[in-house]
């Protein structure tokens, strides 16, 4: 089975090529990239790039691994849209996920309670709580400011400290509360970028896999696009 594997949901990009097999699986080509604007202007380079390095046509591709978000809603739309293209185009079920959840299980050995959390822009973080022993989400995705984020993290047991990744600790780590603060860790092993290839591992230990067609794909949007935003928040002042 050819496998083809992407995220776009922040400026931090990913597309990976794997063949899987019933007992082993192989990476054919796994490209990462950052873009400040539009991921539509390489998606398309990189996937027929990885078609040609393998000598393969898009219709070899048999599953399609996707990161639905949450994240920049123009980032979603460029892996969402060119999901569902090839998807319709060539009859390849879809399999998606959370796109903070490849992040913690890609980190998931170096701690037993993970914190994603990555820019959301305007002081804001978009965040989702994960346990490691075993490995699942204990906190449903969510956008907060850093100083309210307190609320979301109940499920976390108090005593235990948590291991903080993704890209919005840095950039805000002086709005969140003191008590927060003492309560996160950083490791300077971890990795916080969204990979294509972490999302196809977390495919292969998944034991019952949804698979979707390409009209039943449905992003996580948790905030609107900018200009949405803006309005909430003219309405809101008005």
């Amino acid at each position: 089975m050819i496998v083809l594997s992407l995220d776009t949901s922040s400026n931090a990009a990913s597309l990976g090529l794997f063949k899987k097999s019933e007992t082993s699986s192989e990476c054919l080509y796994l490209k990462h990239w950052e873009k400040n604007r539009s991921h539509s202007e390489v998606i398309t380079i990189y996937f027929s790039e990885a078609l040609k390095d393998n000598n393969l046509k898009t219709e070899d591709v048999q599953l399609i691994c996707l990161g639905k978000g949450p994240g920049s809603f123009t980032g979603i739309r460029v892996a969402l849209n060119f999901t569902k293209t090839i998807s319709y185009a060539h009859n390849i079920p879809v399999y998606t996920v959370n796109s903070l959840l490849p992040i913690a299980f890609n980190n998931s050995k170096l701690h037993t309670q993970l914190l994603v959390i990555n820019n959301a822009f305007r002081n804001m973080v978009y965040g989702a709580g994960f346990s490691s022993d075993p490995f699942k989400q204990i906190i449903q995705p969510f956008a907060a400011e850093p100083i309210n984020i307190a609320k979301h993290l109940s499920q976390f047991d108090p005593n235990n400290k948590i291991l903080v990744l993704g890209n919005a600790f840095n950039l805000y780590k002086d709005l969140f509360t003191a008590s927060d603060l003492e309560r996160f860790i950083i490791d300077e092993d971890s990795q916080s970028k969204i990979c294509a290839e972490a999302i196809f591992s977390y495919y292969l230990q998944d034991k019952s896999p949804d698979h979707k067609q390409w009209n039943e794909i449905v992003p996580l949007y948790i905030r609107g696009s900018e200009a949405e935003e803006k309005l909430k928040l003219k309405l809101s002042n008005s």
